[in-house]
């Protein structure tokens, strides 16, 4: 299945929204101050908890979820402080909060959803279908909160995702959560009653997988192994008939330098004699002559 390239754009309206919340913010605060906070002065951003873009790979059957935004505005023992005050009532009290660091910021006195909420919804096969994987990128500070909720951050495990990962990913820890096979297919989208047949029957078929490709990479292993045995045999017999060529060749080397040694040796001394011979040779020859001129 082909994923589109046309997709409505949901930004227009952005700024100025934006600006909107710039400006309730600016006249809450002064409201706060006077005691006279009304309506008006609360928008649709105190009502959010977080917010999520994700991308669906439909080959693979793995959700890219490239933003998770939750805001952060509770102390990490789980409550906060309600710090506005009425004259005449109660003075501030601790709201309690259930979950993670992070929740509604509403008004004064209203009930914090606790941001697990949102963690389920797009955890939900019926939100983003069936999926084998949902992998992020978290930033350093936001690390445990994936830990605590069941993602992992194995590297050989989540090494297989780096390939699928699409342009624009911000960079980060990745991190994946592999759903379970119970409740993981509804037999209607949006339907609560899960069919547990077809669960099992996943499971029975990511179990054959798993043990085709523990065979495979065994086989694989077995196969890399043997040949690497083979090698090392192969190189170890390269290496002793050279070191027995090695050997001869010192031997006959020493042999040829005797050798050598005994032609130069018998050469000198040939060359000797006949110097010798030369030099008596010519003693004589001068003998002679000096005699012929004597007799003169």
């Amino acid at each position: 299945m082909e994923e589109e390239d046309d997709h409505e754009d949901f930004s227009r309206g952005l700024d100025a929204f934006l600006r909107a919340v710039v400006a309730r913010k600016k006249d809450r605060r002064i409201a706060l101050e006077r005691y006279s906070l009304q309506s008006t002065h609360v928008g649709i951003e105190h009502r959010l908890i977080a917010a999520a873009t994700f991308n669906k790979n439909y080959r693979n059957s793995v959700v890219f979820s490239f933003h998770l935004i939750v805001q952060k505005k509770f102390p990490e023992d789980g409550e906060k402080e309600n710090k506005t005050q009425t004259p005449g009532k109660t003075p501030p009290q601790k709201v309690p909060f259930v979950g993670f660091e992070a929740g509604i910021f509403d008004p004064p006195g209203a009930f914090f959803t606790p941001p697990e909420i949102f963690r389920k919804k797009l955890k939900s096969p019926s939100q983003v279908g069936p999926y084998d994987a949902l992998v992020v990128r978290a930033d350093p500070t936001a690390l445990n909160f994936f830990l605590k909720n069941s993602f992992t951050d194995d590297l050989i495990l989540n090494s297989r995702f780096r390939e699928l990962e699409v342009d624009g990913c911000p960079k980060g820890t990745l991190l994946c959560y592999l759903p379970p096979f119970d409740g993981h297919y509804p037999p209607l989208p949006g339907a609560q009653d899960w069919n547990s047949a077809d669960a099992m029957v996943a499971m029975e078929e990511e179990v054959e997988k798993w043990r085709q490709k523990s065979l495979e990479a065994y086989q694989t292993q077995v196969t890399c192994l043997t040949r690497l045995q083979q090698e090392v045999l192969r190189l170890h017999n390269l290496l002793r008939r050279q070191e027995s060529t090695i050997q001869f060749l010192k031997k006959e080397n020493q042999r040829l330098q005797g050798r050598l040694t005994k032609v130069e040796r018998k050469s000198a001394q040939a060359l000797i004699d006949v110097l010798e011979k030369e030099a008596a040779d010519f003693e004589r020859f001068c003998g002679i002559q000096y005699q012929i001129n004597d007799d003169r």
